[in-house]
């Protein structure tokens, strides 16, 4: 009979995401795991089997927490393009210690170790490329709806529209962490959503 877990799992996985969030993966020693997450080794190598294979329920569990809840609906392209960026901006805002985003952090940390196939790590590369497909089809339906309302230029392609919608959202997470000021943010956002509605 399978062993019960003596843990509350979302709660290990969340603690896993504070940690590898602030720190990087590979500047967290087992030993800052096991006494972050609360929960001895033991537990960690069955649940898990490894630090990498944490680092990825981690990973999937932050994606999995970014999409959860229901975005409201606006009738209007522009209403809908700036309250994805504000709420990106507010989030900003509210962590003092500007960590951006986790899943960017990964891009950049893990870009090397994630191109090798016998690292365990290269699902990481997978992980943020389905991440970037499933953002990429849920905003050009969204855009598309609006092209067949009238409401967008009929010339206009959704799916660069939502590709270009990502990657601005991924600078300013960016250029938060480098200390750019939020007028800076607030800025790019404007004229990215000028440049995807024009």
């Amino acid at each position: 009979m399978a062993r019960l877990k003596a843990f509350d799992e979302t709660e290990v996985l969340n603690k896993a995401v504070e940690l590898f969030w602030h720190r990087g993966y590979n500047n967290t020693p087992y030993k800052e795991i096991v006494k972050h997450l609360g929960i001895n080794r033991s537990s960690i190598y069955d649940t898990y089997g490894n630090k990498e294979a944490l680092f990825i329920a981690a990973l999937r569990h932050y994606l999995k927490a970014s999409h959860a809840g229901d975005s409201p609906t606006f009738d209007e392209p522009r209403a809908m393009v700036e309250f994805f960026f504000q709420e990106k901006i507010k989030s900003i805002i509210a962590d003092d210690n500007r960590k951006g985003c986790f899943a960017v952090n990964c891009t950049i940390e893990l870009a090397a170790q994630a191109e090798d196939k016998g690292s365990q790590l290269h699902e990481v590369k997978a992980i943020l490329h389905d991440n970037f497909q499933n953002f990429v089809q849920n905003f050009s339906r969204l855009f598309q709806e609006y092209i067949d309302q009238g409401k967008i230029a009929q010339q206009k392609d959704p799916k660069q529209m939502a590709e270009f919608l990502f990657a601005t959202i991924n600078s300013i997470q960016l250029l938060s962490r480098q200390g750019c000021g939020i007028d800076v943010l607030e800025g790019i956002a404007q004229t990215a959503t000028e440049a995807i509605l024009k």
